[in-house]
């Protein structure tokens, strides 16, 4: 049997029900861990002190991305963009927290992340 991956593929009114879960991988970052944008959308963080990590490149390409953060840890982890600044509004996951973000596309990099 094959399997054809599809590029591009859009649907519309999708129901899921129960057992629906998204993919997801535990890492254990350290400060400046930079988030791969092909990563699943689900990352639960485990790190051994507060820590910086830096989100994907915001392009016009990557509209639409989003990452749900699970941390899993007691210290806060703080996200900032691909060259480690703060983002406009600054973006923390909380110890034993969660919190999820949209890439926005804005080419100001500062922008283009925003808490969802």
């Amino acid at each position: 049997m094959s399997r054809v991956n599809l590029e591009g593929l859009r649907t519309r009114d999708i129901r899921y029900g129960p057992g629906f879960q998204f993919q997801s991988e535990i890492l254990v970052p350290t400060t400046g861990f930079v988030i791969d944008p092909n990563s699943p959308p689900m990352l639960m963080l485990n790190p051994g002190g507060a820590i910086n990590a830096r989100l994907p490149t915001s392009t016009p390409a990557r509209q639409g991305l989003i990452f749900i953060f699970v941390n899993i840890s007691g210290n806060v982890i703080t996200l900032q963009t691909d060259g480690g600044a703060a983002f406009a509004t600054a973006i923390t996951v909380a110890a034993n927290a969660a919190n999820r973000v949209v890439c926005t596309g804005n080419a100001t990099q500062n922008l283009g992340w925003l808490v969802w």
